[in-house]
């Protein structure tokens, strides 16, 4: 199950007290900002955190040293004092932590504060004891980001920097700590729980996995507003990616297919099919020979002046699309008859060709979409023109070597990597990105597939990008030997 504790190298979390469970206010400081951080960073204040001086002659030094009355500085630091507070959501977030992964797992925290500060926070009204133990800088006698400081922690508790994670909001501090071993969460910017259920549960397949079947038959695709829309193509895709019958909601169709399953949502109240969804509903399911050719006979019917073939099955709509062409082109190539769409083959290839998929297309506003459809195309090609194939497989290669490393959502990442591994490509960075960004419930996010044209509403499914995620990361494993 999800909760396992799968990584019994890590021993301990260690979490910054100051920023992250304390928050205090700026209200009521004297100082100007500026000065105060100065005042922050100063070897006054470290001399003191370290319990080295008194609070008094700690004031007195800064007023030395910064121009300003011992009175003033008192008044701004007793400011800060008196503001603290505890961010509860957060300490919520280590209860669940806690209940997750068990007793195995402690957690610490750490920070540099005072004598003072540190008396004052810990008379603050909440529960402390989620901490197996607090480590401060005027009890030990160092501070952070001092590697000693580190060290020392490690060294009273046993324990090895492989086996400790440090969550904190200062980059000179994780740095220290890494530098030892140890292994770091900058925050804010990431869920810890998620971060951290990313770094201990060591079977993202699994995770993944669990997210699918306990929402299967319910993986409905969901507009950027907030709308349900329940639809085939997603469906299919996750159906194709995992091979799992039950876990989808289709409305299959013996010939043609339509994008909406039942009424249409957002379009008007008919929507006609289309041959996005048909192409893709044909190359997933197995249809008798005779049917599939009176399908490819009507796509070649609705065709623009160019003679590329058209989105939608009807005379209303006569939108073209890159990626709507290649489905047909593998539908096409599935059952050899894919030299009858030459025109179409031809525009895909000069599309690929001259990068002309950078701003998205039509329905696909992603440039990721079009390398993963196209990737497919060559996999139903393969069988009947392998000459055409290597040309193709090489110019794809090139441009997806000029997208690794482009920052993505985890959909576009993970067709991303799919689409690498049909040519040949491994990086396991981006595969290791990819698991990082792996939601606490197992599943990934929403991500943007595609888009009502028209009404420039962009729809994604966590269904369809928590299964190319398991495909790309199992691909990513077979790759290096892992599986």
């Amino acid at each position: 199950m999800i909760g396992t504790y799968h990584d019994p190298d890590t021993k301990a979390l260690f979490i910054e007290l100051k920023n992250l469970v304390l928050q205090s206010s700026w209200k009521g400081v004297t100082l100007p900002s500026n000065t105060f951080k100065s005042v922050i960073c100063s070897g006054a204040t470290a001399e003191h955190q370290c319990g080295l001086t008194t609070e008094e002659k700690y004031y007195e030094r800064l007023a030395s040293d910064f121009g300003y009355s011992a009175d003033e500085i008192k008044t701004s630091f007793t400011a800060i004092r008196d503001s603290m507070t505890v961010d509860e959501s957060f300490m919520d977030s280590l209860v669940a932590l806690k209940s997750k992964f068990g007793k195995e797992l402690k957690i610490y925290a750490m920070a540099n504060l005072s004598l003072e500060d540190f008396t004052a926070a810990k008379a603050l009204d909440t529960d402390w004891s989620i901490f197996n133990k607090i480590f401060v800088s005027s009890d030990i006698g160092m501070r952070k980001p001092e590697l000693r400081f580190f060290k020392s922690i490690l060294s009273r508790l046993n324990m090895e920097p492989k086996q400790a994670i440090v969550i904190d909001d200062d980059t000179d501090n994780l740095l220290g700590a890494m530098s030892l071993g140890m292994r770091g969460i900058l925050y804010p910017g990431v869920s810890v729980n998620q971060a951290v259920t990313n770094m201990l549960d060591r079977d993202p397949i699994a995770r993944g996995e669990i997210f699918l079947q306990e929402n299967a038959k319910q993986l409905d695709s969901i507009t950027h507003t907030g709308i349900k829309i329940k639809e085939n193509f997603a469906q299919l895709l996750i159906l194709e990616s995992t091979g799992q019958g039950a876990l989808v909601d289709i409305e299959s169709h013996e010939k043609t297919w339509n994008y909406f399953v039942g009424p249409p949502i957002i379009s008007p109240t008919y929507s006609p099919d289309d041959f996005d969804t048909t192409s893709l509903g044909c190359t997933v399911f197995d249809r008798p020979m005779q049917v599939m050719n009176e399908v490819m006979d009507i796509a070649l019917a609705y065709r623009n002046p160019d003679g590329i073939v058209q989105t939608f099955i009807t005379d209303l709509k006569n939108r073209v699309d890159p990626v709507v062409c290649c489905n047909v082109l593998s539908l096409f190539c599935k059952y050899g008859r894919h030299t009858e769409l030459s025109e179409s083959l031809e525009w895909i290839r000069h599309v690929l060709q001259t990068r002309a998929y950078i701003n998205g297309t039509s329905y696909y506003p992603m440039p990721e979409s079009f390398l993963y459809f196209f990737s497919r195309f060559l996999r139903y090609l393969e069988p009947h023109d392998k000459s055409l194939h290597c040309t193709l497989k090489h110019l794809l290669s090139e441009r997806l070597r000029e997208r690794i490393g482009i920052p993505v959502d985890a959909l576009s990442l993970a067709i991303r990597v799919i689409a690498c591994h049909e040519v040949g490509i491994v990086d396991e960075r981006e595969s290791d990105e990819l698991i990082k960004s792996q939601h606490e419930d197992g599943g990934w996010e929403l991500g943007t597939l595609y888009r009502f044209a028209s009404k420039q509403l962009w729809v994604g499914n966590r269904g369809v990008t928590t299964s190319f995620a398991i495909e790309a990361i199992r691909r990513s494993r077979s790759a290096v030997g892992l599986e």
